[in-house]
């Protein structure tokens, strides 16, 4: 699944909203933001179930960094997502870490949550 960030905190899908299961269960997010990240940002991502990711029911999933690549930033998806068919929803933060060693985070911009399908 391919996605771009927009400077406004839009996630834009490049291609389809959903994902297909496959034997593997491997399937990767590529994220594209629509400005170059900063000297100390790093991209993260979180995947819950429900749209109200404060919400006790729901499945969140632990926010997930993604990695810097030449076509984008990517982390595969969780295998605990690929397995549960269904909406799930995502949201991506752009976190500004005032240290060199990367454990605190002194700023974070979140992007709007959006909804895709993991297809059975």
């Amino acid at each position: 699944m391919q996605v771009k960030l927009t400077n406004s905190g839009e996630i834009q899908f490049l291609d389809d909203d959903h994902i297909n299961r496959n034997s593997l269960n491997r399937k990767t997010l590529i994220v594209t933001p629509e400005t170059a990240l900063a000297v100390r940002e790093s991209l993260w991502v979180q995947f819950g179930d429900n749209q109200n990711f404060e919400d006790v029911n729901a499945n969140i999933l632990e926010p997930i960094r993604l990695s810097e690549e030449e076509d984008g930033y990517k982390t595969i998806f969780p295998d605990e997502l690929v397995k549960q068919a269904g909406t799930w929803y995502m949201t991506l933060a752009v976190r500004l870490y005032s240290t060199t060693d990367e454990t605190t985070f002194s700023k974070q911009v979140t992007s709007d949550k959006v909804s895709f399908t993991v297809n059975d």
